[in-house]
């Protein structure tokens, strides 16, 4: 209270943030590309995501693309070594 009447800001520490950067991720991508970029994660090709979400592989072709574009990426070997590292799980 006394933060707050001394015109301060203050912060519960029991308040847990999340970090920027995943927020910043989650808000760029649709659902369909972070569930897609999960599938990458695990190495998966993209006859194998399109079988398992039922969709055409040029469909899964094209995420890729929007994502690669979306997180500023150089290519499809940058958007596998991007999930992979960031562990992608949502």
């Amino acid at each position: 209270m006394r933060a707050v009447s001394d015109n301060k800001t203050y912060y519960d520490k029991k308040i847990h943030l999340p970090s920027a950067e995943k927020n910043s991720t989650k808000s760029v991508l649709s659902a369909r590309e972070r569930e897609i970029l999960q599938l990458i994660a695990k190495c998966n090709t993209s006859h194998q995501i399109a079988d398992e979400l039922f969709i055409g592989k040029s469909t899964v072709d094209t995420h890729r693309k929007n994502m690669i574009r979306k997180l500023g990426l150089s290519g499809a070997g940058e958007l596998l070594r991007y999930a992979v590292e960031k562990k992608y799980k949502f």
